[in-house]
């Protein structure tokens, strides 16, 4: 396994923005990075362009064109089997990058524990990657995307919240993780992709996070938007229901995790609910108890000081509510209660990471966590709602 990074590109008729995306990228290229272009059989001048892109860069980027189309995570695994970089980032063709943005990117990784994927944030995607949640005024920044790096360093360094499903248009993972685990699901020929990596590295216990330090800009769905719509819906719904059996075959006997409470979201539309209600397909809530009953145990478990008791709720809760600030601040705050300062680390950082600034609740335990471990207490106060 070599150090850096390798950033992976698959594209097809891509000829409108492949150009800007692969400068950008040369341009904020590390020496120990390397770049690989994988063509799906385009039907435009995307294999043309990127061959006169290749021209006086030849050293910079490897071009694997196939004859035929492959497929997204197809494409992504020919470029990943060609490379042998600690990190693998998933590139769409229709953004743009930013200096510094693999350091940070993958920085996480080591910053933070557990971590199986990072995700940037963006203009075009889900609510919680999606830069106007962070930066509300974001379109003062559009027409200079140096100055919002700039306040997302300022603002988020070293920040990243874990999430319950990172978008595929800038996925960062680990190469050890991909040789563990398998690479991308090629029975998804496109659509679904991320949802699949997403849980396949939450379920063996790692976590998803957004990096909010790092922003990628992003045109969305320009190569999808040339192929016909009802074909385009028909290969998504292939892939949504290639992961329904997988995810059925996990969860026997049991039902699937509704996926709006599991993944965030309301639009994963398998073909079994043509023929079956929601309710008879999805657990309905997955959670061991309401969120206000889980909360309520845990001081109750708190006061008793049966502490082992409560880890133990919020960690079966965190499992679905990987994204809650309370739950990850209460059970830093316990870890602490035991001195078990490597797990309080661990949590309060994750609390942190929501935390705008360092003089939040979590940043100020961490911050006399890290100063004297001996003095780092707590008062039963800190794991009230």
């Amino acid at each position: 396994m070599e150090t850096g990074a390798a950033i992976i590109i698959v594209t097809f008729n891509s000829e409108t923005t492949i150009r800007d995306c692969l400068t950008s990228v040369t341009e904020t290229l590390r020496p120990c990075d390397e770049v690989l272009v994988i063509d799906n059989n385009s039907q435009d001048n995307t294999v043309k362009l990127v061959r006169q892109f290749l021209k006086p860069r030849s050293g910079k980027i490897k071009f694997f064109p196939q004859t035929k189309n492959l497929g997204f995570s197809k494409g992504c695994n020919i470029g990943i089997n060609h490379s042998a970089r600690e990190y693998v980032i998933l590139l769409n063709p229709d953004t743009e990058v930013f200096p510094n943005w693999v350091e940070r990117l993958t920085g996480h990784f080591k910053f933070y524990d557990r971590t199986g994927a990072v995700g940037a944030l963006s203009n075009r995607t889900l609510s919680p990657q999606n830069i106007t949640t962070y930066v509300p005024d974001y379109m003062d920044y559009v027409e200079n995307g140096h100055d919002l790096i700039a306040k997302l360093e300022t603002d988020y360094f070293r920040k990243s919240i874990p999430e319950k499903v990172l978008m595929g248009f800038c996925l960062a993972l680990r190469r050890d993780l991909i040789e563990k685990y398998g690479a991308l699901d090629e029975d998804i020929f496109l659509g679904d992709d991320d949802l699949e990596i997403s849980w396949r590295l939450r379920e063996r216990g790692y976590f998803l996070r957004i990096a909010l330090d790092v922003f990628v800009n992003h045109e969305r769905q320009v190569s999808f938007a040339t192929l016909p719509k009802k074909e385009a819906a028909e290969i998504v719904r292939d892939g949504s229901d290639v992961l329904f059996r997988k995810m059925t075959d996990f969860y026997k006997p049991n039902k699937i995790p509704n996926p709006f409470i599991y993944f965030g979201i309301k639009w994963w539309n398998p073909r079994i609910l043509e023929e079956k209600r929601f309710e008879d397909v999805f657990c309905m809530n997955p959670l061991p108890f309401e969120k206000s009953q889980i909360l309520a145990s845990i001081k109750v478990l708190v006061k008793e000081r049966k502490l082992d008791q409560a880890i133990e709720i919020i960690n079966e809760s965190l499992h679905i509510l990987v994204s809650d600030y309370l739950m990850w601040f209460t059970l830093g705050s316990i870890y602490l209660m035991k001195e078990d300062f490597q797990n309080a680390e661990f949590a309060l950082k994750n609390a942190w990471a929501f935390e705008r600034g360092d003089n939040g609740r979590a940043g100020k335990k961490l911050k006399g966590l890290f100063e004297s471990t001996k003095n780092s207490t707590i008062e039963l106060e800190d794991v009230d709602q």
